[in-house]
């Protein structure tokens, strides 16, 4: 029979891994920048 720390321990040990993987699998906010330019309807280019 294992002593209960163990078995503690063991649970804490898998739920930290799950959420890990959890956390590298959920894909984050990303900033996509688009030109645009005449082609797309700009007249004036200044900013």
């Amino acid at each position: 029979m294992q002593p209960i720390r163990s078995i503690g321990m063991g649970a804490f040990l898998r739920s930290s891994v799950l959420v890990l993987l959890l956390v590298g699998a959920i894909p984050g906010q990303r900033y996509s920048f688009k030109e645009y330019g005449q082609d797309a309807g700009l007249s004036n280019l200044e900013v």
